[in-house]
């Protein structure tokens, strides 16, 4: 009989170790994913960040080349017009010269 109730205790102890290391794998297996949550986390929001900067530079880039086109194209319209000006104002003068001195 004490052989009998001393193999119950031993299989007690037994399934008490084998809870204890459960819960202990169980806390380890918790901490480990939550781990590797936090990297996922942080690595897409790197991700994020760097597709976002990388967006916001091709934006810029793009504004600074049609800013460019706008200042070439707003140039070569001023010369046009300084041109135009010159050349009337020219035409101008010899009417005025001629006028004053047809009389």
């Amino acid at each position: 009989m004490d052989s009998i109730i001393k193999k119950i205790f031993e299989l007690d102890q037994q399934a008490v170790d084998i809870k204890e290391k459960t819960k202990e794998m169980e806390d380890n297996n918790i901490e480990n994913i939550k781990k590797v949550l936090l990297d996922l986390d942080t690595k897409a929001i790197d991700e994020a960040k760097k597709l976002g900067k990388e967006k916001y530079q091709a934006f810029i880039d793009e504004g600074e080349a049609r800013k460019q086109e706008i200042t070439v194209e707003a140039e070569h319209a001023c010369e046009l017009l300084e041109k135009k000006f010159s050349n009337s104002y020219r035409e101008l003068e010899e009417e005025i010269f001629r006028e004053i001195f047809k009389k």
